[in-house]
């Protein structure tokens, strides 16, 4: 039961944490969504709203970036 609960619940979890700290520590590069985090519905919507985030803030980064450049 223990290394089901691992393999399903704690693994998937872990890899989301993990891909949000790291994207935490440098917005500017999108971090790819680890397979753990994929293996069930639950986890598999987090992720995308995790890459949906990710995309978001790398857009807004690369306009702000353009405006500097033209201001």
């Amino acid at each position: 039961m223990r290394r089901f609960l691992e393999r399903h619940y704690s693994a998937p979890l872990t890899a989301l944490i993990d891909t949000i700290n790291e994207f935490s520590d440098n917005p500017a590069v999108a971090i790819p969504i680890p397979d753990a985090a994929t293996s069930s519905p639950e986890f598999l919507a987090a992720a995308g709203a995790l890459e949906s985030r990710q995309r978001n803030t790398l857009i807004a980064l690369r306009q702000r970036e353009r405006l500097a450049d033209v201001g």
